[in-house]
């Protein structure tokens, strides 16, 4: 059974905008205490709706298998193909290629 590593209480983080459509997105994440990312939390402007949802569970999964070991460039590879109007998952992961520093395809 994997083994999830938790974050500390306290930590740092990157707080990032993406424009959804006619909407904007924040990204806020969470890092351990070597840098590495560990958690994303994605706020939509528009709460309550259909997008909003689906990117929070996007951001618990990715969080989760963050926490139990899965490198970005795999998460970055198996969503590479995912196509979602507006781009979203595209954006995320060049944001978070910027600002953690992992090559991803």
């Amino acid at each position: 059974m994997p083994t999830r590593k938790r974050l500390p209480a306290k930590r740092r983080g990157v707080r990032f905008t993406l424009n959804i459509g006619a909407h904007p997105a924040t990204i806020h994440t969470g890092e351990y205490e070597d840098g590495t990312l560990g958690e994303i939390f994605i706020n939509v402007a528009k709460l309550g709706t259909f997008t909003s949802e689906i990117c929070n569970a996007f951001a618990m999964m990715m969080s989760l298998a963050l926490q139990h070991g899965v490198p970005l460039k795999t998460l970055h590879h198996t969503f590479r193909n995912f196509n979602m109007e507006p781009d979203l998952i595209r954006g995320i992961f060049e944001e978070l290629e910027i600002h953690y520093g992992e090559e991803t395809p």
